[in-house]
């Protein structure tokens, strides 16, 4: 390591380098506030979850808005879970069980709705392929962290 990489500002894991300029900054704020309030929404309506839309979140404010990044990284309870899913790649047992059953209610109920059949089966593929992915990660991190800064 020569002296000048010593003097570089190191990052957190996660922090995807420097901040999106031009259109790009205020798209990816504007997206990023949109999927937080969704999100809190689902801090006080246990329908809707919380974490799916807070990663969403965190990753746009990566490039936009290092502070609301990081506030959500330290939110008490989701925190720890946007920080496991973006630095690692884990979804907890216990996530995966509550995505799962929180699929398959949502699924079930809309199932019965009156919606046409193109609709639903576009649903059914997409809820397989969310599900599928959930399953699919790790439930522990490995020693290395992954985050999401390319070096």
């Amino acid at each position: 390591m020569s002296e000048n990489d010593s003097n570089k500002p190191q990052r957190e894991p996660g922090v995807a380098g420097k901040p999106a300029k031009s259109i790009a900054r205020p798209t990816l704020l504007a997206g990023g506030c949109i999927f937080f309030a969704i999100g809190l929404l689902g801090v006080f309506l246990p329908v809707l979850p919380t974490t799916v839309f807070w990663i969403i979140a965190a990753l746009m404010f990566a490039k936009s808005s290092p502070r609301m990044y990081h506030k959500i990284r330290a939110w008490p309870k989701f925190g720890p879970i946007v920080v496991d899913m973006l630095d690692h790649g884990v979804i907890a047992r216990e996530a995966k069980i509550a995505a799962a059953v929180g699929m398959a209610v949502g699924t079930t109920v809309f199932t019965f709705l009156d919606f046409s059949i193109e609709l639903k089966v576009a649903l059914y593929i997409g809820v397989a392929a969310a599900l599928a992915f959930v399953l699919s990660r790790p439930e522990k991190a490995s020693s290395a962290p992954r985050g999401l800064d390319p070096e």
